[in-house]
């Protein structure tokens, strides 16, 4: 069937356009994000995550698999964030900063998690700064 030829034809030419097209993104933003499994983490990330696989602690830990080509990175946390430890936060900067990764990773002292915008906290800055780090940077 001819038709049915055709329409085959397009269905790998449209393959052949989407091998083309990278699924890394240029750029991340992360707020109060869970990062590490080893040290200091989000308890139900980790449940729900790794069924509590040891294994799964490294392997799931971003701050262990962070190179030079990571994407350009904007990452906050709040240090009275009840949830998620404001320390992943600090270890992900590590991690970028050891693989020479552009980023910016703020803590804010006060605004807990799951704030927003904060504009009621002392993180009232973290859109306005990760917007001008991406204008600045992409």
């Amino acid at each position: 069937d001819p038709e049915m030829s055709r329409g085959l034809g397009d269905v790998y030419k449209r393959q052949e356009q989407y091998r083309k097209i990278s699924a890394r993104p240029d750029a991340v933003g992360l707020l109060y994000p869970v990062i590490s499994f080893t040290s200091e983490y989000h308890e139900g990330s980790y449940i729900y995550n790794t069924n509590e696989k040891p294994g799964l602690r490294e392997k799931l830990s971003v701050e262990f698999h962070i190179t030079s080509d990571y994407p350009m990175t904007y990452a906050y946390a709040n240090a009275d964030d009840g949830c998620v430890p404001a320390s992943n936060t600090m270890r992900l900067n590590e991690a970028l900063e050891k693989a020479g990764v552009k980023h910016l990773c703020e803590v804010y002292p006060t605004g807990d998690h799951g704030i927003g915008l904060g504009y009621h906290t002392s993180a009232k800055m973290w859109s306005e700064n990760m917007l001008a780090f991406f204008d600045q940077n992409l």
